[in-house]
């Protein structure tokens, strides 16, 4: 199946805790994320806790956007 180099939306993460088993599973999507090889960005209803505990494990797999951000295609 076809890949894409970048996907861009939000990951509705903002409720999982980010306790033992909320880490975990945020832990296991960003494993799961990063086997496809495509870039991530994404923005608030992620959870910034979320996301940042996302990024410490996608590192440049994983970005932040925000209103006016731009993409060049």
């Amino acid at each position: 199946w076809l890949v894409p180099d970048a996907l861009v939306g939000g990951f509705h993460f903002s409720k999982i805790k980010l306790n033992g088993a909320g880490k975990e599973r945020l832990r296991d999507i960003s494993e799961y994320l990063m086997s496809s090889g495509a870039d991530f960005y994404t923005c608030h209803c992620t959870g910034v806790p979320q996301y940042e505990f996302m990024k410490e494990i996608m590192g440049e797999k994983l970005s932040y956007v925000s209103a006016g951000c731009e993409f060049v295609i």
